[in-house]
């Protein structure tokens, strides 16, 4: 897998190791503010997409920039911030938290700034081409048919034609975005690629943005809890998506995403605020609900990793994963941005 990822680096470029360079609660207001511009500028390149205008892709640039630099510092305050965000359906919101698990991977896997910026724009961008398709459509709740998923699949096709026309695409983002649908036995689209025909960025892509699928609310299925849709990765692996590249984006993004809900051992609810990089099965939670499963009054932070321990049941620690909504729970409602501050 490492000689694969050197072989799309130039050759002066290094895999890296990367640290933690500030806590969670230090890095949110940065977070924040490029969520928030990341998810302005997505939407302005939808509509010029949509009007044949041409972006700025100087401020979409410093946008990514942003998100990247963000990442770097601390991924989980990003993760933290977009799992917050309630808008599951927007498809701004989607492309970004599939750029931030992109770039998750990239930086689990070491790969320099560079292509961590690459990475985050094939996940912003997949997607844009379905803006030129009917909202009806994108909206219908249930199976779409033959046809309709016919049209759905044109996104590929639209969003590149609409991209090259106003900009020059790096190679690897071209490529990502081109076949982040495609799947390793032939069945994926635009083209039926199958194995090696399938390059190291579309089959990261495909990884990511089908998570991101997977674990929000959409118009023709329930969200998954992220540990059910990490199985389902785990399912897929080998025949539709890269094994190995799958069992890196879960040690990446943990097996209880960072905003995921959680049920402890004590009964309680709690959505998990940050990963303790050597024992991710211990995180910090924030406490939402109790084991009546009614919200609790006021939350609160437990460390999983600090020993805390049930009179009655020993160690706390996660029993399941649970999808967004669980129990009428919104960490995005009960919580806001503003749950964490910095100390």
């Amino acid at each position: 897998m490492r000689e694969a990822i050197r072989a799309q680096l130039a050759p002066e470029e290094r895999l890296r190791r990367y640290s933690d360079r500030a806590s969670v609660a230090d890095e949110l207001p940065r977070a924040r503010a490029a969520w928030a511009n990341a998810s302005r500028q997505l939407r302005a390149i939808a509509a010029c997409v949509r009007e044949r205008r041409a972006p700025d892709m100087l401020e979409f640039g410093r946008a990514i920039d942003e998100v990247v630099d963000s990442m770097i510092d601390n991924p989980d305050a990003l993760m933290w911030v977009a799992r917050l965000d309630d808008e599951e359906r927007n498809a701004s919101s989607h492309g970004l938290k599939a750029a931030l698990y992109l770039v998750a991977l990239g930086r689990h896997l070491g790969l320099p700034r560079r292509e961590l910026a690459h990475l985050a724009a094939i996940g912003m961008l997949a997607d844009v081409g379905k803006a030129l398709l009917p909202q009806a459509l994108l909206d219908k709740p249930g199976m779409l048919t033959p046809a309709e998923h016919n049209v759905i699949k044109e996104h590929v096709r639209l969003g590149l034609e609409a991209l090259r026309r106003d900009m020059r695409l790096p190679r690897a983002v071209e490529a990502g975005i081109a076949q982040h649908h495609e799947r390793l036995d032939g069945t994926g689209y635009p083209k039926g690629l199958r194995g090696d025909e399938i390059g190291i960025h579309g089959r990261m892509a495909a990884i990511a943005d089908s998570f991101a699928a997977l674990v929000a609310i959409r118009a023709y299925a329930n969200a998954s809890a992220p540990q059910d849709a990490l199985m389902n990765l785990y399912e897929w692996a080998g025949t539709s998506f890269d094994e190995a590249l799958v069992e890196q984006f879960v040690q990446a993004v943990g097996l209880f995403p960072v905003g995921s809900l959680v049920e402890l051992s004590t009964g309680e609810v709690a959505v998990v605020l940050a990963h303790n990089r050597m024992r991710r099965l211990e995180p910090r939670v924030m406490v939402l609900a109790g084991p009546d499963k009614a919200p609790a009054a006021a939350p609160f932070e437990r460390d999983l990793l600090a020993a805390t321990k049930d009179r009655e049941r020993g160690p706390v620690r996660i029993v399941r994963g649970l999808a967004d909504g669980a129990y009428g729970l919104r960490p995005g409602a009960q919580l806001g941005a503003a749950a964490l501050t910095p100390a």
